[in-house]
């Protein structure tokens, strides 16, 4: 029998980094909300600084990955339009672009919690 923190292991990192990714959207046209680019990483930031992960740590990264895709989606979509063709390649991109993320969270999470380093280094370090 699975416990309440093992069947939704992909609740915390999904509505940070959606939060995350959303917040980073906010900040490009058509929206343009600048300012906001300024705090769309907080959230990421507070996965780093999460203490435990799940036993299975790649769907922690996937659920990660997963909302990061979304994210990218959005943000490249005008790169679809050019021809019906490139629909396949806008989707390899996206996905592409999103395990940046997920190598942003997890070299941080080293950096802090195995290495020591203080956020305030490791953060910029690895970014």
């Amino acid at each position: 029998m699975e416990t309440a923190s093992t069947d939704r292991w992909w609740f915390k990192p999904s509505l940070l980094s959606l939060t995350s990714g959303g917040l980073l959207w906010l900040a490009f046209p058509p929206l343009g909300l600048a300012p906001l680019a300024w705090f769309a990483l907080i959230p990421l930031l507070v996965l780093v600084l999460s203490p435990t992960m799940p036993a299975s740590r790649w769907r922690w990264y996937l659920a990660i990955w997963l909302a990061w895709t979304i994210h990218w989606l959005l943000l490249v979509e005008g790169v679809r339009h050019a021809h019906w063709t490139i629909y396949f390649g806008w989707l390899v991109l996206s996905c592409y672009l999103a395990v940046y993320m997920v190598l942003f969270v997890g070299l941080t999470r080293v950096a802090l919690h195995r290495c020591r380093w203080p956020l305030v280094l490791a953060a910029p370090l690895v970014w």
